[in-house]
């Protein structure tokens, strides 16, 4: 490939990038003395011993490079040595040590299946003759002065035969150089856009595929610190697949090249020159922008993404910067949605991964049109899922990103979710805690100034998130809602569940939550949900945006139709247990419950049952004489006004008051029970 672009970055050849014609990996079974000045080989390899792979277990090539590291490469090799998988090659390529480590790789020679000494070039270089000797299917370079945790390696052969990744990884615990770990000692490894702005992987832990390095190529030996990231980011910019393995298996020691202050100069050049190659049309002037990206503002940003429309994923990457604090240990982040342009594999159990991001495709809001990211989870709902999907696609309103996260289906879900990929901007297939992870793992995906989320069994008017926009931009509310249509199980429209906006949230849902086109600062400030609950967890968030104080309107229209097939509305039971230890963990005092006996008989049709459970659950807030029945569209048999004016009532409920109603069409009485006191604290 000729370079005909003139760039005062570009201080590497483009020349071999992605464009090996000849093996890589075991190039060489003895390398080629080409220095005339080796001092010292040897290994199993010299006597005619060679490994390779069994049947389930495939051989592993680990490399380690070293100059003057005596202090610690006797416990880097043991830790190679001493793993429980049994089927390693190792190899140690020493830049002609002076200060003993030789010593220590002679003590050990008989182990080692090759070892060499001899001048080089650096680090990458030597790392570069590692590879070129590796025969086996997998490699993994492991730095002098650092060590693998015992089963490490093991634990990456499992990942990688079940998920077939081109590359594995783990996380790694940063220690001193008296082996103490470090405050904020955990360092996590990503696969997400964050490859473009420093390793996303610890390439101690990075285990690839002989065929990765066929494809990729060599370390960029002209490269001083950031060889390995240009490695990984070419990796990433070319759509290599990958997999976490969520454990520390490696030790690393803060103490190698990359990590010494006086090199980040060297670092930010070679990144550019990196950027340079990867993405030929970014001019100097904006090249020199992205020297130190802690110091770009939204403006600067803007103006990059107008320049260099070719370069969408590097911006994205600098969208998205807080990564950085997921990647160093934090578990804190002051940003919700967009967390992620993909999401980590963290559960070890993804069954697939697509959609328009996955081949470099994103989505920006416009003028006048704000992105809106719809999210569908879903779990064994093959019968529905294609009418909700069709829904969002056949939307009037044309600027939606559409991410579905279905947790391992086994219905033919996975079926329909592949019919409409190319569709898609982003879905997944993984196991995951229940609808409340998905949710969030939804929310954490989402780039657009707007998020709603659609039930798999629900779907939307065609003008649904059109008028949603429309309504949040004309009022600037944080949250947007409107009103839904129940369906039973023949599709016949039933009555209308009504939003509102009230002190009732308190005990029961006043928005639907398929309806709340909630616009992402809102989710930044509130939070995710709840996923230590089954049912109520949606109810619990609106009860934090309603403390914050945030502004809701009211669409007057119906915009959903709905199915109560969901977790929340079949788990009558766990409903109220959660309910009642959410009050009981608010502290707020006694509470009295208005209990209903139905008149009904013993076995009603599902229907009715169903339609008198979401009945039962409209409240009304203390001290307003609006209709009981509003919300629903009728009136019941329950007059708020009694209870406004009951003192006992009113006493013990507090500020806001814990009541249930039956409606006259269905025949319901009810009454008072004893109040129900607060719980012990340990309780």
């Amino acid at each position: 490939m000729t370079v005909t672009k003139q760039n005062q970055y570009l201080l590497y050849s483009q020349e071999n990038l992605i464009n090996n014609s000849t093996p890589v990996c075991g190039r060489y079974l003895r390398y080629p003395d080409t220095t005339g000045k080796r001092i010292i080989e040897g290994g199993l390899r010299l006597q005619g011993k060679y490994k390779r792979s069994l049947p389930n277990k495939p051989l592993v090539t680990v490399v380690t490079t070293v100059f003057n590291c005596v202090k610690y490469i006797e416990q880097a090799m043991l830790s190679v040595l001493d793993q429980t998988y049994d089927n390693i090659e190792y190899i140690v390529v020493d830049a002609a040590s002076k200060d003993g480590t030789l010593d220590v790789i002679n003590k050990y020679k008989d182990s080692l299946d090759y070892y060499i000494s001899e001048p080089d070039n650096g680090i990458y270089a030597g790392m570069n003759k590692g590879v070129s000797l590796a025969s086996g299917e997998y490699v993994i370079i492991l730095n002098a002065d650092d060590y693998y945790k015992e089963g490490a390696i093991e634990k990456l052969v499992q990942r990688a035969v079940e998920f077939k990744t081109d590359l594995v990884a783990a996380h790694s615990c940063n220690i001193d150089s008296k082996g103490n770990k470090v405050v904020g000692g955990l360092c996590r490894s990503t696969w997400t856009d964050f490859a473009y702005l420093i390793c996303p992987l610890k390439h101690e832990t990075m285990f690839a595929k002989s065929d990765v390095y066929n494809k990729i190529g060599y370390y960029n030996e002209e490269m001083k610190i950031c060889a390995d990231w240009f490695w990984m980011a070419q990796a990433y910019h070319f759509n290599c697949s990958a997999s976490i393995v969520n454990e520390e298996l490696l030790f690393f020691r803060n103490i190698g090249t990359s990590s010494s202050r006086e090199l980040q100069e060297c670092h930010a050049q070679e990144r550019l020159s990196g950027y340079a190659i990867l993405f030929e049309s970014i001019s100097d002037e904006d090249l020199e922008k992205l020297k130190f990206i802690g110091s770009l503002t939204p403006e600067i940003k803007t103006n990059l993404i107008k320049n260099n429309p070719k370069c969408t994923r590097l911006y994205k990457a600098l969208g998205v910067t807080y990564i950085w604090g997921y990647a160093s240990g934090k578990e804190d982040s002051p940003s919700v949605c967009g967390r992620y342009l993909r999401y980590p594999d963290m559960t070890g159990k993804r069954i697939v991964e697509g959609g328009l991001r996955v081949q470099g495709t994103y989505k920006i809001s416009l003028p006048r049109k704000p992105l809106v990211t719809v999210i569908t989870t879903v779990y064994n709902c093959v019968k529905h899922i294609e009418q909700a999907m069709l829904s969002v696609f056949k939307q009037t309103y044309d600027n939606i990103e559409y991410i579905v996260i279905d947790a391992v289906s086994k219905d033919g879900t996975l079926d329909v979710i592949n019919k409409y990929k190319d569709s898609l901007d982003y879905y997944i297939s993984e196991s995951d805690s229940g609808m409340y992870a998905g949710m969030n793992k939804g929310i954490s995906l989402a780039t657009g100034d707007y998020v709603i989320i659609l039930n798999a069994e629900d779907y939307y008017t065609e003008d649904a998130i059109e008028k949603l926009v429309q309504e949040a931009i004309k009022s600037g509310a944080d949250i947007v809602a409107a009103h839904a249509q129940f369906l039973n199980e023949k599709n016949e429209v039933g009555y209308v569940n009504r939003s509102r906006w009230t002190a009732e949230v308190y005990v029961c849902s006043p928005l639907r939550h398929e309806t709340m086109l909630v616009s992402k600062n809102t989710y930044n400030d509130v939070g995710y949900y709840d996923e230590s609950r089954q049912v109520i967890s949606d109810r619990i968030w609106m009860i934090s945006a309603y403390k914050q104080k945030k502004t809701v309107a009211i669409l007057e229209a119906n915009i959903l139709m709905f199915r109560q097939l969901g977790v929340s509305s079949i788990q009558s039971a766990c409903h109220e247990q959660e309910c009642f230890a959410f009050q009981c963990k608010r502290k707020t005092g006694p509470r009295i419950r208005l209990r209903l006996q139905s008149t009904l008989p013993a076995t009603p049709d599902k229907t009715t049952r169903q339609e008198r459970g979401r009945n039962a659950r409209n409240v009304q807030e203390m001290g307003s004489c609006k209709k009981w029945g509003q919300r629903n569209g009728s009136k019941s048999t329950f007059d708020p006004c009694e209870i406004k004016d009951n003192a006992e009532i009113k006493a013990n409920a507090g500020i806001y008051l814990l009541a249930c109603t039956r409606f006259r069409s269905i025949g319901v009485q009810y009454k008072k029970v004893t109040p129900i006191k607060q719980p012990a604290a340990s309780l």
